[in-house]
């Protein structure tokens, strides 16, 4: 037997021990409930109410000058409406659905899926908007530089960045008409 395969042997042998004898080695969970939660689904937070969604401009003032410095997780009811019958983007996309509510450009880069994926999962198949819970930053999760394109003015009403960290579910009749935020006790 050559040198090579004698250390090779002897490496294969060692890490079988090793990989038996380690008390936390993995296994396959038995059913949904033993899986893993995720980091997010760990650290659950009591949600308070917050402010209301009107009138939108001062939601606005209190989350640029409130919850965005100090990086609260905060809920928000989304209305999302698709651009076409096929679901394949969104359109506009608002908090709440007063006639004046903000516009928000979903951040979906924390999610770990795309984000329309869950959208086509969560909301009726013909339904041409849909009304969900999502949880995340007000603000984008990695703040980027405004590029400045001449001659290229985005359409519509402002949009602005809400980070989405989880899609809890959709809006329901009873549900409170405010923003949500973690409760910082612990």
């Amino acid at each position: 037997m050559s040198r090579t395969n004698t250390l090779a042997r002897a490496l294969l042998v060692a890490t079988a021990l090793l990989c038996a004898a380690c008390p936390s080695r993995a296994r396959a969970p038995e059913s949904a409930a033993e899986e893993t939660p995720t980091m997010t689904q760990q650290q659950d937070k009591d949600f308070v109410p917050g402010l209301a969604l009107e009138p939108a401009d001062r939601l606005l003032d209190w989350l640029e000058d409130t919850i965005e410095p100090a990086r609260a997780t905060i809920r928000l009811p989304i209305v999302v409406r698709f651009e076409d019958e096929h679901r394949l983007g969104w359109g506009a996309v608002t908090v709440g659905t007063a006639g004046d509510a903000l516009h928000v450009q979903l951040d979906d880069g924390a999610l770990g899926e795309p984000l329309l994926d869950r959208l086509a999962a969560d909301c009726p198949r013909e339904a041409e908007s849909c009304s969900l819970w999502m949880e995340g930053y007000w603000g984008a999760l990695v703040e980027m530089p405004e590029l400045d394109l001449p001659g290229h003015e985005p359409e519509g009403p402002k949009r602005h960045p809400f980070a989405v960290l989880k899609v809890l579910g959709p809006v329901s009749e009873g549900d409170p008409a405010a923003a949500l935020v973690a409760d910082p006790a612990p």
